[in-house]
């Protein structure tokens, strides 16, 4: 398993009599993906690759390029053959089944965004007492 940032996969979308969309999605869809294994959701962009492609209405199957929001931020591992669902909210739209890795994530572009954040996070911390919040700022003007 490696930690990835574009896949390809066999996606079915789920007709409207199983509780899907009602209308078809495009190319550049951007619903979460979720995979059950880790009990995780991710932003994800959905490119069609299938010929013909402009669309895919409920109750079709596709092949798409799924590639995620943040790779860095939320790293997933995942393999060929694993099984996924696209949402909308609490809604299944699609199921999926990963078919080919295209992009990977190193473990040191993870690491450097950790120490990143984690910098941000420090700097943040750091001024927190020399900025008053907007509410007691407010409530000085006003009395």
């Amino acid at each position: 398993m490696t930690f990835v940032a574009t896949f390809r996969a066999t996606v079915d979308v789920l007709s409207t009599a199983e509780g899907g969309r009602q209308t078809p999605f495009f190319s550049g869809y951007r619903p979460q993906f979720y995979l059950q294994e880790y009990q995780t959701y991710n932003d994800v962009r959905v490119t069609l690759e299938s010929p013909n492609a402009e669309q895919v209405a409920p109750g079709a199957r596709c092949t798409a390029r799924i590639t995620f929001a943040y790779p860095e931020c939320i790293p997933v591992l995942v393999e060929p053959g694993l099984s996924f669902a696209l949402n909308e909210g609490s809604r299944t739209v699609a199921r999926g089944t990963i078919t080919e890795i295209v992009d990977t994530v190193s473990e040191s572009d993870i690491r450097q965004w950790r120490q990143f954040r984690e910098d941000c996070l420090e700097w943040l911390h750091q001024r927190s007492d020399k900025i008053a919040p907007i509410d007691q700022d407010r409530r000085g003007r006003e009395e």
